[in-house]
C-alpha cells in the first residue's frame, strides 16, 4: 500500500516521532539509496523529526502493540494539516486515511489448574493496570473469552483528515454498553482496529455494519487485537454492562464509569463545552506479579509432567514407608518455592501425609496459605469419610530455604523443585536443591529434577527481509546483534570472545545486551524472523542432581566443548536449551519446536551474543562453558578455534606489504560497521542503565519483597502514563513495561 502511494505523488513524508538516527540510517538503507528509490518511482522520500508542510503523502506508522496509537504520531499529524490549513495549502493525502477501532467484553481469570482452585493468586495480577497490551497468543497463555452476547461494539470511527479541525489536546470519553448473560464475569475489554482500504481511491464507506465476532479465536484473527484488563466485576441482574472508553491522540484505555468520572461542575481547559474535566492520562494502577507468572501456571505440558512424576515418587515413598514400624504413616514430601502452591497440592492429591511448602516471598506465600485452606477444605467436602488423622497437612515457611536448618524443616523423603528459568540455572535451582538434599532429605529420598542436561551451539538471529525484497539489515546492531562490523573488522584479530554472565563483557562491539543472557520465543518469532544453529548441537554442562543426596557438589562447573560447522554463515549468538530429568518417565525441556522439541512451554530459549563471526561447513571452535559464581546461576562462555586453521576467517591479520608479497590477498574479514561510534556510546549507556536498574530492582528481588517492586511499578507507570512530561518515546516506554511488568507481546 506504501509503494502505491508513494509512486504516484511527488513528496513522501514518513512519520516517526523524534526519529533517531538509526531509524534515519535504516530506512534509507531500507529503501536502498536515493539512485533505488528513483527508480521505483519513489521521489524525495525523507525521514526526517520535523514535519515539512510541502508534502504530497504522509505514511505514518502510528499503530503499536499496546496503546494502539503510538506516541505523538497523531499529534503529528495534526499539526501538520493545521499548519497546512493556515498557510491555504492543500492537504497532504494520508495512509491510511481511516482507522476504525471496535470492542467487545472478556473473561480473562485463571480457570482451574489440574483441578485445583488458584484463583486467589488473581490479586497479584493487577488488573487494574490500565496498560493494554497484545491479544495473547500462544500454548500456555490464557485465553480470554467473549462474555458479550451481542456484536462488537464500535467505538471510533477516526478520519485522520479531520485532525487539523480539531484541538490540539482533543480528548473524547464515550460510554460503552454491552449485553452479557446475567451475572456474567467480566475482567478485560477486547479491542482491535481496522484501516479500510478506500473505494476506488477516494474515501472509504461511510457506515460499516457490526462485526460478528464471537469467539475469541476471530479476535486473534484479526489486525492488532488487544486486551486490557479491568477489576473484574458481575453484570447486573438485566445482563448489562456499562464501561467508560477514553481516547486521547496518544492513548486508548478503559475503565468503570465510577472510577474515571471526575466531580461535576468542572470544565476541561482541553476542549471546550465539556461539563467535567476529563482525563488525559489513564489511571496509575499497579501490578505485583508479571503476566509470565501466569504462562507458568497455566502450562499443561509443565503441569501434567510434575503431577504424573509426583504422583510417582509419593507412592513410591509409600511402599518404603510402608514397610517400617508404624504401618500407618505416610510420606511427607518438601516443595521449594511452591509459589501459589500448585505443586503441593498435588503431592496432597497424590497421597502425602505432609507437606511442607517454602516460598522467598512473603506476599505469595500469604496467597498460598489462602489457596491451600481453600483446597483442602474442597478435599475434605468430596470426601468426607477421611479422618482428621489420615487427612493431608501442610506447613508453609516464607524465606529463603537456604536461610532454614533441619530443624526447622524436618526429613522428608519426597523433595521437588521447580526453579528453572530459560537458561535453566538462573533462578538458583542448583543452590537450593542442593542445600536441600544436604539438610533436608530422608534416608532412600527422592528428589524432582533428578537431571538437568544444557545443551546448544552456535547460530543467528536476524531481522527478516520483508516480502523478500524489504532489508532490514541496517536495524541490526538494534535488534539482537550486528551480522556485520565487531571484532573482526579491526586491525587485529581477538584471540578470544567471551560473553555471558562476566564483568566484562567481549567483544565491546556490536553485542548491546548485558548481563547473563538474552531470550527470546523461538517457536513464534515475530513474522519472517529467522533463527538457525550454525553447528552441530553439543551437551554443554550436565548435572547429577539425584547426587546431592549423597553430599555431592553441582557447582562450580566448566567444560570444553568442539563445535563443528555444519552450515556456512554468520554466527551472531550461542543458543541452547535445558532438560530436566523430573524421574525415569517424564523428561521436561524448553528445546524449540523446530529442533526438535516435542512440547512447546511458556519457557523462552536463551541466547547470548557474541562476534559476529562468518564461519563456514567444517570449521571447528572451541566453547568452554562455565558455572563458576557463588550461588550457580550464571552461565559464562569463552570461544576461540579448535586449532591454526581451524576457522577459516578466525585468522591472524596478514604481514605488512614488501615488495616480495604485495599481491597477497588479505585475511577474509567482515566489512566494517558504520555505526561504530554510535554503537560504542550507546552500548556504554546500556550498561550503565542495566547496572542501575538491576541495583534498585536487586535490593528488593533478593528477599522476594514484592511490595517494594508495587511501588517501582508505580513509579515506571507514572512515566508511561505520563510520556513527554518525563521525555520517554516509544522505546523506552516498552522497556519499562518489558521491566516492571513483563508486558513483552511475545
Amino acid at each position: 500500500m506504501w509503494s502505491a502511494a508513494a509512486g504516484s505523488c511527488g513528496r513522501v513524508w514518513w512519520v516517526r516521532y523524534h526519529c533517531c538516527r538509526c531509524c534515519s540510517v535504516g530506512l534509507r538503507g531500507l529503501l536502498g539509496g536515493a539512485a533505488a528509490a528513483s527508480a521505483r518511482g519513489l521521489v524525495g522520500v525523507q525521514v526526517v523529526d520535523v514535519a515539512p508542510q510541502d508534502v504530497d503523502v504522509v505514511v505514518w506508522e502510528g499503530v503499536c502493540e499496546d496503546t494502539l496509537l503510538e506516541l505523538g504520531h497523531l499529534s503529528a499529524i495534526g499539526d501538520l494539516l493545521r499548519a497546512c490549513i493556515a498557510a491555504r495549502r492543500p492537504r497532504p493525502r494520508l495512509v491510511p486515511g481511516r482507522c476504525r477501532v471496535w470492542a467487545t467484553l472478556l473473561d480473562d481469570r485463571l480457570p482451574r489448574i489440574r483441578g485445583c482452585d488458584v484463583s486467589r493468586l488473581e490479586r497479584l495480577r493487577g488488573f487494574e493496570l490500565a496498560v493494554p497490551r497484545r491479544w495473547p497468543r500462544g500454548a500456555c497463555h490464557i485465553e480470554p473469552r467473549v462474555v458479550a452476547s451481542s456484536d462488537a461494539v464500535l467505538l471510533w470511527d477516526l478520519e485522520l483528515d479531520t485532525l487539523g479541525d480539531q484541538p490540539p489536546n482533543h480528548t473524547v470519553r464515550s460510554s460503552l454498553t454491552f449485553a452479557v448473560q446475567s451475572s456474567a464475569a467480566v475482567s478485560g475489554i477486547g479491542f482491535w482496529i481496522e484501516a479500510p482500504e478506500p473505494e476506488g481511491g477516494g474515501r472509504p464507506r461511510a457506515q460499516q455494519a457490526p462485526l460478528r465476532l464471537t469467539s475469541s479465536a476471530d479476535i486473534a484473527a484479526s489486525w492488532l487485537a488487544c486486551v486490557q484488563s479491568v477489576a473484574p466485576r458481575r453484570a447486573t441482574s438485566d445482563g448489562s454492562v456499562i464501561l467508560d472508553a477514553h481516547l486521547t491522540l496518544s492513548r486508548i484505555w478503559f475503565e468503570w464509569p465510577d472510577e474515571g468520572r471526575a466531580p461535576s461542575g468542572k470544565f476541561d481547559n482541553l476542549t471546550s463545552g465539556t461539563a467535567q474535566c476529563l482525563p488525559i492520562v489513564p489511571p496509575l494502577g499497579k501490578t505485583l506479579l508479571p503476566p509470565w507468572h501466569f504462562k507458568m501456571l497455566n502450562d499443561h505440558v509443565r503441569n501434567h509432567m510434575y503431577d504424573s512424576a509426583i504422583s510417582r515418587a509419593v507412592h513410591a515413598a509409600s511402599a518404603r514407608v510402608g514397610r517400617g514400624k508404624v504401618a500407618t504413616k505416610r510420606p511427607s514430601v518438601l516443595d521449594c518455592g511452591c509459589g501459589a502452591g500448585l505443586l503441593s497440592l498435588m503431592a496432597t492429591r497424590a497421597g502425602a501425609g505432609a507437606v511442607c511448602a517454602m516460598e522467598l516471598s512473603p506476599v505469595i506465600a500469604d496467597i498460598a496459605e489462602q489457596t491451600f485452606s481453600v483446597n483442602l477444605s474442597e478435599q475434605k467436602h468430596h470426601h468426607p469419610q477421611t479422618s482428621i488423622s489420615t487427612a493431608s497437612k501442610i506447613q508453609l515457611l516464607a524465606g529463603d530455604v537456604r536461610s532454614f536448618s533441619t530443624d526447622q524443616v524436618g526429613r522428608h523423603d519426597v523433595i521437588i523443585c521447580e526453579l528453572m528459568d530459560a537458561s535453566g540455572v538462573g533462578e538458583s535451582l542448583l543452590g537450593v536443591l542442593a542445600h536441600a538434599c544436604t539438610f533436608f532429605a530422608a534416608p532412600l529420598a527422592q528428589v524432582i529434577p533428578c537431571k538437568l542436561r544444557l545443551s546448544g551451539g552456535l547460530g543467528y538471529l536476524a531481522l527478516p527481509e520483508c516480502h523478500g525484497s524489504l532489508n532490514f539489515a541496517a536495524f541490526e546492531p538494534f535488534y539482537f546483534c550486528a551480522r556485520r562490523g565487531g571484532p573482526f573488522s579491526a586491525d587485529s584479530t581477538p584471540r578470544e570472545l567471551q560473553g555471558g554472565g562476566i564483568a566484562t563483557p567481549s567483544p565491546t562491539l556490536p553485542a548491546l545486551h548485558t548481563g547473563p543472557f538474552a531470550s527470546k520465543n523461538l517457536n513464534r518469532l515475530r513474522r519472517g524472523e529467522r533463527w538457525d544453529l550454525l553447528t552441530f548441537e553439543a551437551a554443554f554442562l550436565e548435572f547429577d542432581i539425584a547426587s546431592a543426596l549423597r553430599g555431592s557438589a553441582m557447582h562450580p562447573r566448566e567444560a570444553e566443548v568442539e563445535l563443528v560447522v555444519k552450515s556456512s554463515g554468520v554466527v551472531n549468538c550461542i543458543q541452547w536449551c535445558w532438560s530436566a530429568k523430573l524421574d525415569e518417565h517424564e523428561t521436561l525441556s524448553n528445546r524449540p519446536l523446530e529442533a526438535g522439541g516435542l512440547h512447546q512451554t511458556h519457557w523462552h530459549q536463551p541466547l547470548v551474543p557474541i562476534g559476529p563471526l562468518a564461519v563456514r561447513a567444517g570449521d571447528r571452535l572451541l566453547l568452554r562453558v562455565s558455572l563458576s559464581d557463588a550461588v550457580g546461576q550464571k552461565l559464562s562462555f569463552t570461544l576461540r578455534p579448535a586449532g591454526p586453521g581451524s576457522c577459516h576467517f578466525w585468522a591472524q591479520p596478514p604481514p605488512a606489504p614488501t615488495p616480495n608479497n604485495s599481491q597477497q590477498a588479505p585475511s577474509p574479514t567482515l566489512p566494517p560497521e558504520p555505526l561504530t561510534e554510535m554503537l560504542a556510546s550507546w552500548k556504554t549507556r546500556w550498561e550503565q542503565a542495566c547496572a542501575a536498574n538491576t541495583a534498585l530492582l536487586g535490593k528488593h528481588t533478593r528477599r522476594g519483597d514484592l511490595t517494594g517492586l508495587a511501588g517501582l511499578q508505580q513509579a515506571a507507570l507514572a512515566i508511561v502514563a505520563h510520556p513527554r512530561l518525563f521525555g520517554c518515546d516509544p522505546h523506552v516506554r516498552d522497556r519499562l513495561l518489558l521491566i516492571f511488568f513483563g508486558l513483552s507481546f511475545k
